[in-house]
């Protein structure tokens, strides 16, 4: 069996520069990826909502960051981290990721999803949680190595393609950040 060698890259926090390759990029591994349960972005109105929150973090607003992995010039592959915003769950970030289905296993989601939790840790946020598909097992695994722990399942949370699945809910706690 042969392996392709993977492709350098690096992971950086997104710019608004990024803003157009963002939207494209989220509305591209939405129409590829198997378990992506996200939703198109209108290229217009996305624009300007990423763009805003990428411009300024406002005090006592919940915090958004986006991290992006590139090679070769292009933007392939997004981590996506947002505060919830009821006062009680200030702390507590709902992180997304996706890669390029082309380059996938290579490294990237994984680095993505350390460089948010490393961005966490010294943002002060206690909890990151996620939801992904239970049959996506590449996903759960990556999850498991970057510290993410199975809190629990939702039973027939999804429908993909006509089909029923259930999702893991997971989380990583910040043992710099106990919160309480």
């Amino acid at each position: 069996m042969r392996y392709e060698t993977p492709q350098p890259f690096t992971v950086r926090s997104a710019t608004i520069d990024d803003v157009v390759d963002l939207v494209e990029l989220g509305n591209r591994l939405e129409g590829e990826a198997e378990f992506m349960l996200g939703s198109a972005v209108d290229p217009v109105s996305g624009t300007r909502l990423i763009k805003a929150s990428l411009e300024q973090e406002i005090p006592g607003q919940p915090r958004s960051r986006a991290f992006v992995a590139e090679t070769g010039g292009a933007i392939v592959g997004l981590c996506l981290c947002r505060e919830l915003s009821h006062q009680a769950q200030k702390g507590i970030v709902q992180l997304g990721l996706g890669v390029d289905e082309k380059l996938r296993r290579q490294g990237m989601g994984l680095a993505l999803t350390e460089f948010a939790l490393d961005w966490a840790s010294r943002a002060g946020v206690h909890r990151v949680q996620l939801t992904v598909v239970k049959a996506n097992t590449p996903a759960v695994a990556l999850y498991e190595r970057a510290g993410f722990v199975v809190e629990g399942s939702l039973s027939r949370a999804a429908r993909i393609d006509g089909r029923q699945h259930d999702l893991y809910v997971m989380a990583w706690l910040s043992p710099d950040n106990a919160g309480g």
